[in-house]
């Protein structure tokens, strides 16, 4: 068995689906227009959408692109914050995409399963990423920043 596809299969596991995995390791096709919400900044673009498989639960799935950049992205992470009426984080989950590092032109898909805590008025989520400053490759040992957005209100009108 291939490398790459072992470590897609666990990724799928995690995920509890082996949908998103190919006999390469790779994803499939990103469909931008399978999910309602995007936003974008001067690297990558972010896709999700919001559910509630139960009473209770929040699930924001949804996938990273690195649409352009001629440098990789590395090491993503996402938070999901359920916000009560005061600005209060009352309940939390963390997550990353399936691959640590996403070459360009290429996506990742991600989940993240909130257990809410009650009284969440609204849902704010961050993601967090890696890559060469000023967009080159950093594999040569050059610079690298960590970058971190919040999006404010990620499932409104759910």
């Amino acid at each position: 068995m291939k490398p790459a596809f072992v470590g897609c299969a666990l990724a799928g596991l995690v995920l509890g689906s082996l949908g998103a995995c190919s006999q390469s390791g790779g994803s499939q096709p990103l469909r931008p227009e399978t999910f309602a919400r995007q936003v974008s900044d001067d690297t990558v673009v972010l896709y999700w959408s919001c559910t509630r498989p139960g009473t209770g639960h929040l699930r924001v799935e949804g996938a990273l692109s690195n649409p352009s950049v001629p440098g990789p992205i590395r090491d993503v992470d996402l938070t999901l914050y359920g916000v009560d009426g005061a600005g209060r984080d009352v309940s939390r989950v963390t997550g990353s995409t399936v691959r640590y590092q996403i070459p360009p032109m290429t996506d990742s898909p991600f989940r993240l399963d909130l257990s809410l805590a009650g009284g969440e008025v609204q849902f704010d989520l961050r993601y967090q990423y890696q890559g060469a400053i000023g967009g080159g490759n950093s594999d040569d040992g050059g610079a690298t920043a960590i970058t971190s957005n919040l999006v404010r209100d990620a499932c409104r009108g759910l």
